[in-house]
């Protein structure tokens, strides 16, 4: 048994191997699934974005470059800036992702009532149907830019290290202000690339919410009422638990009742019509002999 040990260590090995290089692969299919739907929805938006910035999930509006602080007189001013200046762009990131939210509600609520008329709307010219399509096929693509805005990513902190707590305190005042300027830096970058997500999300729940109106308004002023009210008539007339609810449960069976009056007798009606002949039947048995007749009077000469 115990030489069995080292055989079932390595296929275990190579099981956790080939099952992490299948999920690498997935996620990497993903990551390229993701990235190529929003970079054609930038393009359609009119965004000028590149393939890796869209990959990388950030753009670089801006680089960071250490300030020479040497001959800096306020470092207390200057820290206090750059931590105003970091706040501000974790405020811009918050206002950004409220705004995704709600139009994230919006969005949903939109499919939501998109897919409960679907069944109940009649198009029947092809081109109302192709507008529809299209329609719904921009909404669904809003709803997945948003879910790309609410990835999970790396974000840049500021933490203390083992040789910043050997710093001077003039000297931690510096490199505290580096790093807040380069996590601003950074922020920047990734909010500038959600502001263009957003703006194209936005454009398309704006699009789909136009088209859709225009397809039920072309609908609604060509349909004909009457049509429509057999239409919903017949649908309800078909729904059995429509029809149970509205009926409710049967009830006992009630008494029997008097016997009504006897009606009038009613007008005689028309002789019918004479029917077809019979077939011949079979010739009967030939009966007995009759007696004679009496003898007649004997003829003249």
């Amino acid at each position: 048994m115990s030489s069995l040990k080292p055989l079932f260590a390595k296929a275990w090995k190579l099981f956790k191997s080939t099952c992490r290089q299948v999920l690498d692969g997935f996620n990497w299919l993903r990551k390229v699934v993701t990235t190529a739907i929003t970079y054609g929805s930038l393009y359609v938006f009119g965004s000028e974005v590149t393939w890796q910035q869209l990959w990388d999930e950030r753009f670089v509006s801006s680089t960071h470059t250490d300030r020479d602080l040497s001959k800096a007189e306020d470092l207390d001013l200057l820290l206090s800036e750059a931590k105003a200046g970091f706040s501000s762009a974790e405020a811009r990131r918050s206002a950004i992702t409220d705004k995704c939210k709600t139009l994230l509600t919006l969005s949903s609520l939109l499919l939501t009532l998109v897919g409960v008329l679907l069944p109940k709307l009649p198009l029947p010219s092809p081109w109302l149907q192709v507008l529809f399509f299209v329609a719904a096929a921009a909404l669904l693509n809003a709803v997945i830019l948003l879910a790309i805005f609410f990835g999970v990513r790396r974000d840049m902190v500021i933490y203390i290290d083992t040789k910043d707590v050997k710093l001077n305190k003039d000297d931690l005042k510096k490199t505290f202000i580096n790093n807040y300027l380069q996590c601003q830096t950074d922020l920047d970058n990734r909010n500038d690339y959600l502001v263009e997500v957003y703006k194209a999300a936005r454009f398309f729940f704006l699009s789909a919410f136009t088209l859709l109106v225009v397809v039920f308004s072309i609908n609604f002023f060509r349909a004909d009422p009457n049509e429509q009210a057999k239409a919903a008539a017949k649908e309800l007339r078909s729904d059995h638990t429509f029809l149970q609810s509205v009926r409710g449960d049967k009830g006992d069976r009630g008494d029997k009742g008097d016997t009504g009056p006897k009606g009038d007798p009613g007008q005689k009606g028309d002789p019918g019509a004479k029917g077809d002949t019979g077939p011949k039947g079979d010739r009967g048995e030939l009966g007995p002999k009759g007696e004679a007749g009496p003898k007649g009077d004997k003829g003249g000469t």
